[in-house]
């Protein structure tokens, strides 16, 4: 499952390439990551959609630059909501999910 921001035709030309190189099944979901409703609802589109979740990859990210005394407290926010409680909230809503797919088997009957 892939998430981010972007031009819509550009994100489904990735998604396409990777699925055509890769030989997998790729879906987008667009969850904005800074809010914890839609990272549930992002976890809960994979697991409807493959079955469970077996790797989460935390790369989400933003940028501003600015002086501290210039920097705008909404920017503040955006980003810490973005690079770090996206973070958590992934990894909350996702731990169930990866727990029945992956923790638990042994190693050569994991997906």
């Amino acid at each position: 499952m892939m998430n981010g921001f972007g031009d819509v035709a550009e994100i489904e030309r990735l998604r396409a390439d990777l699925a055509a190189s890769a030989g997998v099944r790729v879906s987008y979901h667009h969850a904005d990551l800074s809010r914890a409703a839609e990272v549930a609802a992002l976890v809960a589109a994979t697991e409807a959609e493959f079955g469970g979740v077996d790797i989460r990859v935390n790369n989400a990210g933003l940028q501003h630059v600015a002086p501290v005394e210039d920097f705008p407290p909404e920017k503040w926010d955006q980003l810490r909501a973005v690079i770090l409680d996206a973070s958590f909230h992934t990894t909350r809503a996702a731990l169930p999910a990866f727990r029945s797919t992956v923790v638990g088997r042994p190693a050569d009957q994991r997906r």
